[in-house]
């Protein structure tokens, strides 16, 4: 009986270890994603540098392969540790940046060239023309990704886009004939200041094409330069084995994959039960330091925050994660490895 049990414990302990050398493996690189400088002069009010950020947290969270931090989070933790966010963020700062253990590295950049221009281009007679407004937009953006825990930049990609199109068209009349019918304005007809007015509109669209087009450029450039290093992160001990008539054994499980705009993202939406109001529990396993007679760790679970589910897609949802006034010694921010349980609404 004796020799029976020993065997068990070795079988278990062999277990336990390749589970841990497999979660260890498998880590989710951790990238916080910085504003981007704006170095340039033209068009300040379209924000190239926090669009460009933007697109990029959702292209990098989409991918799946990171647990992705956004502006306002690192705001957050850096609070925490009395620090603040410098927007010239380098590899010099890496190691006093306060991001240390908490992040793996950190997307910055900056916009090298930004023109958003709008061209008309007349034709016709006297009696009637034609207007046509062109617009260009050029956009050049570099970014740097940098390791925290080492502080060296791995690597400096780049990505340029250059979008074209008719913005509008219309058909004036000379004043001479227009200024007696109903609607004109100022020798214009009615279709030509409806087209004015959408001159704007469909340059900031251009402008919304190129910046998805770069940071389509980056992520790739980004996944496949992260996918490259080592990132060791200590995964969390396993939940303790709960007894089959607890309620949360009736729920999906799901992955907190991210934070962006505010809102915590997991990978479980509309297709596993989620919606719009629900309120999810997020809690972490702790290891008390005590073993039970059989050997195994003894853990507590303490509750992290709730999250208030405001978006819901097929597979994935988000909402605010409000603290837990239990959550001692928690930062009420869901981490990667936390436990997170959909109960039924």
């Amino acid at each position: 009986m004796r020799s029976t049990s020993f065997a068990t414990h070795i079988c278990y302990i062999v277990a336990l270890f390749f589970l841990t050398c497999t979660g260890l493996a498998q880590a989710k690189p951790r990238i916080a994603v910085f504003p981007f400088d704006d170095r340039t002069t033209s068009n300040k009010d379209m924000n190239i540098g926090t669009k460009v950020a933007d697109l990029l947290i959702a292209k990098l969270t989409t991918n799946g392969a990171f647990a992705v931090y956004d502006r306002q989070y690192v705001d957050r933790l850096l609070a925490e540790k009395d620090r603040k966010y410098d927007p010239n963020y380098d590899s010099a700062v890496a190691a006093k940046s306060g991001l240390m253990g908490t992040v793996d590295m950190v997307v910055s950049g900056q916009i090298d060239a930004f023109n958003a221009n709008a061209t008309q281009v007349v034709s016709g007679k006297f009696v009637t023309k034609r207007v046509e407004t062109d617009g260009a937009v050029v956009l050049k953006v570099t970014a740097r990704l940098i390791s925290v825990e080492r502080g060296s930049i791995i690597m400096a990609p780049s990505a340029n886009a250059e979008q074209k199109g008719v913005l509008a068209k219309a058909d004036t009349v000379a004043p001479l004939i227009t200024k007696h019918l109903p609607g004109s304005k100022d020798g214009l007809d009615i279709n030509q200041q409806h087209a004015t007015n959408n001159t704007d509109q469909a340059l900031r669209k251009l402008v919304d094409e190129a910046a998805d087009e770069v940071t389509k450029q980056l992520a790739t450039q980004v996944a496949q330069a992260a996918a490259t290093v080592q990132v060791i992160t200590t995964p969390p001990p396993p939940p303790a084995p709960k007894p089959e008539s607890h309620p949360s054994l009736a729920g999906a499980r799901a992955d907190f994959v991210g934070i962006s705009d505010g809102l915590a993202y997991i990978d479980k939406g509309s297709a596993a039960g989620v919606k719009v109001g629900q309120k999810i529990a997020v809690r972490r396993s702790v290891n008390t330091g005590l073993k039970n007679s059989g050997g195994e760790a003894i853990l507590r679970h303490k509750a992290v925050c709730t999250l208030l589910v405001s978006v819901v897609e097929e597979g994935s949802a988000a909402g605010k994660c409000v603290p837990e006034p239990t959550a001692h010694g928690q930062d009420g921010v869901p981490h990667p490895g936390d436990e997170i349980i959909i109960e039924p609404k």
